[in-house]
C-alpha cells in the first residue's frame, strides 16, 4: 500500500521536522511504500529512505498555517491521489509507539484527548451561525465524539474530498470576514457531523507527553504557545451579512 503522510511546517514549526519524521520512518505504517509530503519553506529537510516530497510553502501569519491547512495540501492533490492512503499529522508531534494497519480506514478521525471525558454540551464546536463551520444543538446531538486535527485522514479519495469541502468552506467564511473559533479543527468537526469518520481513534493518537504513557502512541512535544502564536482561540469576527 502507499501511504502518504502530510506535514506542514513553516516559520518556527520547522524545528520540529527532524523529529517528527525520524519517528515517522521508524513507527509509522511499517511495511507499507510510505511517502512524506513536507510543506515548507525551510530547505533543511531530513530525509530518510521513503521518498520525500519538498512543496515550498510561504510561512503565514497565525492563524493562517492551521486555517489554510487543507488549501496548503491540496497543492500536492494529485500526488496524494495516487497513493491508497492520505493522512496529516501535526509537525509538533512525535510517534513513540507503532501507528501500523490500525489507522487505515476510510474517514479515520482521532478523539481530542481534552474533552473525550467531557458532557457533550462542553465540546468547545463554533456556535456562531455565520460560520460554515457552525453546528447548532440540533446537529450536536448527532455528534459521537468531538475531534482533535492533530492525527488525521484515510482513503486518498475520501479524504481528499472532505480537503475540497473544508476548504471551500473555510474561503467562504473567510470571503465573510469569519475564522472559525477552532480554525481547521471547527471546520473538521463540522465536516464528520455529516460525513460520520468511519474509524474513530483513541486520543492516545494525540495526546500530551504525560498522558497515559503506557498507552499513547502519537504525543504533542511540549513547547510555550506564546512563541509560536497567540495561546488565546480566535473568535468569530463576522461582519452584517445582507439577509442574514
Amino acid at each position: 500500500m502507499k501511504v502518504a503522510l502530510c506535514v506542514i511546517a513553516t516559520g518556527k514549526y520547522a524545528q520540529f521536522l527532524y523529529e517528527l519524521l525520524g519517528t515517522a520512518h521508524t513507527l509509522f505504517c511499517p511495511g507499507h511504500d510510505l511517502r512524506f509530503f513536507v510543506f515548507t519553506d525551510t530547505g533543511m529537510v531530513p530525509r530518510h529512505h521513503e521518498p520525500t516530497v519538498v512543496i515550498p510553502t510561504p510561512h503565514e501569519s497565525w492563524p493562517g498555517p492551521t486555517i489554510h491547512r487543507y488549501r496548503t495540501m491540496l497543492r500536492a492533490e494529485k500526488e496524494l491521489l495516487a497513493c491508497d492512503y492520505a493522512y496529516y499529522v501535526d509537525v509538533d508531534s512525535r510517534f513513540v509507539r507503532p501507528v501500523g494497519d490500525e489507522v487505515l480506514g476510510d474517514l479515520v478521525a482521532t478523539i481530542h484527548f481534552g474533552y473525550a471525558e467531557k458532557p457533550r454540551q462542553d465540546w468547545t464546536y463554533e456556535s456562531h451561525f455565520c460560520s460554515r463551520a457552525c453546528v447548532t444543538p440540533q446537529q450536536r446531538r448527532r455528534a459521537r465524539h468531538y475531534y482533535c486535527g492533530g492525527f488525521q485522514g484515510g482513503r486518498s479519495g475520501v479524504y481528499v474530498e472532505a480537503m475540497r469541502a473544508m476548504a471551500a468552506a473555510i474561503a467562504d467564511d473567510e470571503s465573510r470576514g469569519i475564522v472559525a473559533c477552532w480554525h481547521d479543527e471547527s471546520h473538521w468537526n463540522r465536516y464528520l457531523i455529516d460525513h460520520r469518520p468511519t474509524l474513530e481513534l483513541s486520543h492516545d493518537y494525540t495526546c500530551p507527553t504525560n498522558w497515559r504513557p503506557e498507552t499513547q502512541r502519537i504525543v504533542i512535544v511540549g513547547k510555550n504557545n506564546n512563541e509560536y502564536h497567540d495561546a488565546t482561540p480566535c473568535h468569530v469576527v463576522a461582519r452584517t451579512i445582507p439577509g442574514v
